[in-house]
Order: C-alpha cells, then structure tokens, then sequence
C-alpha cells in the first residue's frame, strides 16, 4: 500500500511540474520496479522498512535517488541482467525483468552502500517534449 501511495503522490507532482501522460508512465514504471525490488529484495524476510525517494528536475531529465536500510545487494553491486534470448527464453517465468527495465529506461544507473544505507541513483531522460 505504501508503494501505490508514493507512486500517487509522485503522479500528481509530475503532473505539477507538467510532465506529460508518455513520460510520466515511465517515470512512473521505473519508480514502481525500484520500489518493488527494496520491498521483495531489500526487505525480504522483515518487516517493511524505511525508504527515501528523492527526484528533481535536472537538464532534460530527472534526477533519482532511492535509499533505504535493507540488506545490501549481493557482492555490493548492481547484478548483470540481460534479455532472454534463445530456446526457451519464452518459458522463462514472469519475474526477473524488473531490473532490465530499470536498466533500460535510465541512465547514469549506480548503485552504493554507505554504512548500513543502499543508495541508488540515476537519472529518467525526458526526451522529446516532456509534456507529451
């Protein structure tokens, strides 16, 4: 529930700053897949925990920073993802291209833990006329 509060109330700033209806969906879809994967990943096996979004408008873009205090990622890095290709790449089960997505739509995509705090940054291009 808290994720579909936040995605609201990110809708209804972007709709503020005239973002429009195209760029706003895949600000909106990069956001969810992030806020879902701290939830499933970060969180995993406790309870629900803090998370701080922080977005701003930078050039022809937005700038994105996720933090929270959940577990770190594996081997302190954003793991290597990559479309399926090949036989059998339609069997694959549904899950798994959140972070291809989120690779996909941004730039500048990085990933640290300071102290016991995940932090992700990128930015969202809004190419073209943002208000479309």
């Amino acid at each position: 529930m808290a994720i579909r509060r936040a995605l609201r109330t990110l809708s209804h700033w972007l709709i503020r700053q005239g973002i429009g209806p195209s760029h706003r969906g895949t600000v909106q879809i990069v956001i969810a897949e992030v806020l879902n994967n701290v939830a499933e990943h970060a969180y995993r096996g406790t309870r629900a925990g803090p998370v701080t979004l922080l977005i701003c408008i930078c050039g022809a873009g937005l700038a994105v920073h996720v933090s929270d205090r959940g577990a770190p990622m594996p081997g302190g890095q954003l793991p290597d993802c990559s479309a399926p290709d090949g036989p059998g790449a339609e069997a694959m089960n549904e899950g798994g291209y959140g972070l291809l997505l989120i690779r996909t739509l941004t730039r500048d995509l990085c990933y640290t833990r300071n102290g016991t705090c995940n932090n992700l940054r990128f930015l969202l291009p809004l190419l073209g006329d943002p208000r479309e």
